[in-house]
C-alpha cells in the first residue's frame, strides 16, 4: 500500500525535493488533503496516487518539473497531455 494511504488527519504535504516518484495509492484515502505541492523532480507518479482525497482542492507543481504541470489545481502529465488527477467538484 501506500506511504499515507488512509492518512485522515494529513491536510497538507510539500513532497521534498529528494523524492523523485509517488507511488500508487501513496496518499489515497487521505480524506483531509487539501493541497499538494509537488517539486521539480518528480518524474513519475503512480496509479490512484490521489484518489478518495476528497477535500484536495489545489495541487501545485514546481514549474520547472519537466513531467507534470498544474492549471487551476488540475495535475496534467507533459508528456502525454492527459489529466492525472483533479479535485472531485472540479469542471475540466
Amino acid at each position: 500500500f501506500g506511504a499515507f494511504v488512509y492518512c485522515l488527519n494529513l491536510s497538507e504535504i510539500q513532497i521534498p525535493d529528494s523524492i523523485v516518484t509517488i507511488g500508487a495509492s501513496a496518499f489515497e484515502g487521505c480524506e483531509s488533503l487539501t493541497e499538494i505541492t509537488i517539486p521539480a523532480q518528480i518524474s513519475k507518479i503512480g496509479v490512484a496516487a490521489f484518489a478518495d482525497c476528497t477535500k484536495l482542492k489545489n495541487i501545485y507543481v514546481d514549474s520547472d518539473n519537466q513531467y507534470f504541470t498544474s492549471v487551476n489545481g488540475i495535475l496534467f502529465s507533459k508528456i502525454c497531455n492527459n489529466i492525472c488527477s483533479y479535485y472531485k467538484n472540479k469542471r475540466v
